[in-house]
């Protein structure tokens, strides 16, 4: 006799059942793992970074993440892997920062962002991924910071700055996200201090300073 046949293994009916049993129940087990997992993830210094729901390996449902000293880092929720509904986020101290809502991957609709004293600090309209209508910022003291419109992600039109006291500090004219129009410029105590135009982001033109009374007291110009 051969080597070859020597050692040859000869699988009754009993064996290749056994064996397609075995490989039954394996694959069963790696499909049940692969359709619906929970996953958690964790740190260098063993505490968890993250953890929530995977089906076939993508993110579903809940996900919840942690900072490296345990506290919250973000709520976010998942369908086929992309983010679908509200998110939260909070700071290293545990502070919400951000309220957000999510389609299909996408930020959409209304999003509100949070100084760490929890004054709000922006807030707006998401569409397709991109900033859209009126948005507004805030100053830590709750006071109005700017405020204007967005299309399709860009700046557009009249905008409108304040300084933390609530006083008007500038209005400037947008076009296509760069400002591109007149400028007015104002001290803080209310009077107009410098005007001109802004032409595809440059000032251009003579701009004119002028004191609390309304003089023009300087004139300069820019070219472009």
């Amino acid at each position: 006799m051969s080597l070859q046949n020597k050692h040859k293994r000869k699988y009754t009916p009993m064996n290749l059942k056994t064996i397609f049993l075995f490989l039954y129940l394996i694959g069963y087990t790696f499909l049940g793992l692969a359709q619906s997992s929970p996953t958690k993830l964790y740190y260098d210094n063993g505490a968890l970074k993250t953890e929530g729901q995977l089906d076939n390996y993508q993110k579903i449902g809940k996900w919840i993440f942690y900072y490296p000293n345990g506290k919250l880092n973000a709520e976010e929720n998942y369908s086929d892997g992309k983010l679908n509904g509200k998110t939260k986020g909070y700071d290293f101290e545990g502070n919400l920062i951000a309220i957000e809502n999510w389609a299909n991957g996408l930020e959409s609709d209304t999003a509100q962002y949070f100084h760490s004293n929890g004054k709000l600090k922006r807030i707006g309209i998401f569409k397709n991924g991109l900033y859209s209508g009126l948005w507004k910022t805030y100053h830590e003291n709750g006071k109005l910071k700017n405020e204007g419109m967005y299309h399709e992600g860009k700046p557009v039109g009249e905008w409108k700055f304040f300084y933390p006291s609530g006083k008007i500090e500038q209005t400037l004219i947008y076009q296509h996200g760069i400002p591109n129009g007149k400028s007015s410029e104002y001290a803080e105590k209310g009077y107009l201090e410098w005007e001109g135009f802004y032409e595809n982001g440059k000032k251009v033109s003579e701009w004119q300073q002028f004191n609390k009374k309304g003089k023009v007291i300087l004139k300069k110009d820019y070219f472009y």
